[in-house]
């Protein structure tokens, strides 16, 4: 059963909220994370999350800015490992 993109993107904006975020902290899967105040070790975090989670190994290569800047970006990285593996 493939998971689609957009369980991905539920699953890590939850994950984010309870585990990195304060509650008072505004955020969607299109906020920017490091305006957010989320730093280097929570996305360090987040990486491993989505590595239990879903299984995936997360390339050196993926491991850019443009894909690390939002909950979308890291949803969409994701969503392309599950469907090549």
């Amino acid at each position: 059963m493939a998971i689609s993109k957009e369980h991905i993107t539920e699953t890590l904006v939850n994950f984010v909220r309870t585990n990195i975020l304060a509650q008072q902290v505004a955020f969607d899967s299109n906020s920017n994370l490091s305006k957010t105040g989320v730093d280097s070790y929570s996305v360090i975090e987040i990486i491993l999350f989505i590595e239990r989670q879903f299984g995936v190994v997360i390339p050196d290569t993926m491991l850019i800015p443009a894909n690390l800047s939002n909950i979308d970006s890291m949803s969409e990285c994701v969503f392309q490992l599950l469907n090549n593996k």
